[in-house]
């Protein structure tokens, strides 16, 4: 087992996420995103409630590394299974002793807070209710 590219594939989907995120956040791409933000405060099962262009690009950062250096699937889907959980844990208020209130601060300002806290703190975008 390949622990380094396990993390890769979790770094990977962060970066990949935090950026697309961004994105559907211009007027232009709302459209695709905006389901997702209908309610303020969301549980575990509004984790996928999004528009279906969303639900099917937005998983697909922590598979980049296993295609773009051909190996290593089994980490690249243990990557994909961490980050899955971790999404459905960052969307329910019953879960912010695992996962903190990051994302929920998200869906309350929209402004910020779009991915990980590291991201959003390395681009300027983290902020604190």
């Amino acid at each position: 087992m390949n622990y380094f590219f396990i993390l890769l594939s979790v770094m990977s989907y962060d970066i990949w996420f935090y950026l697309l995120h961004r994105m559907f956040h211009h007027k232009k791409l709302y459209l695709y995103h905006k389901k997702h933000h209908i309610k303020t405060y969301p549980t575990w099962k509004d984790t996928f409630y999004a528009d279906k262009l969303e639900n099917t690009i937005m998983g697909l950062g922590s598979l980049l590394p296993a295609l773009l250096l051909n190996n290593n699937y089994l980490e690249a889907v243990i990557g994909s299974t961490i980050c899955l959980v971790r999404g459905v844990l960052h969307h329910d208020q019953r879960f912010i002793f695992l996962a903190g209130d990051h994302h929920l601060i998200h869906h309350k300002r929209l402004n910020c807070n779009y991915g990980e806290k590291w991201i959003d703190l390395l681009f300027g975008t983290y902020c604190n209710e």
